[in-house]
């Protein structure tokens, strides 16, 4: 499980069930689906991490994977017409997957401002200093830490 297959199989989960996703959404359910996944303990940790490209960079609006957003920034606000490809050997991610598309997209921002991945360097990041991308072990902190 990469993070661009996931980002595929997320973009295709919400295509098989007639929503649409926006580029920011996609970035927030991407990193949600993740850290709800070692949280809820639904791959090994073990296998998640392995397969965990340290893709994420630390955004104004969290977590984003750079590629991703300029792959389909050409959208903007509108929704991606991109139906990605669906993984079966990610199906156990649905269910998060499910729910995470039925939340608020800037609730979600919220959410990650808070986390301490996000929040010990939000000057830098509001100052467009640089900061480094995401660690795997900041991502289990902050989803097996959170209340």
């Amino acid at each position: 499980m990469n993070v661009n297959k996931l980002a595929d199989h997320i973009l295709a989960f919400a295509s098989n069930n007639e929503n649409q996703i926006t580029n920011l959404q996609l970035h927030k359910t991407l990193f949600f689906t993740i850290g709800f996944g070692i949280r809820n303990k639904i791959k090994p940790i073990d296998e998640i991490k392995k397969n965990y490209n340290n893709e994420f960079s630390r955004w104004r609006y969290g977590p984003v994977v750079p590629e991703l957003y300029h792959r389909y920034n050409h959208y903007g606000y509108q929704p991606i017409k991109d139906k990605g490809k669906y993984y079966n050997e990610l199906e156990e991610f649905d269910p998060i997957i499910k729910k995470l598309l039925d939340v608020d997209v800037y609730n979600m921002v919220a959410v990650s401002h808070e986390m301490e991945s996000w929040k010990t360097y939000e000057e830098d990041i509001l100052n467009k200093n640089y900061v480094p991308r995401y660690e795997f072990w900041e991502i289990e902190r902050d989803f097996i830490n959170a209340q």
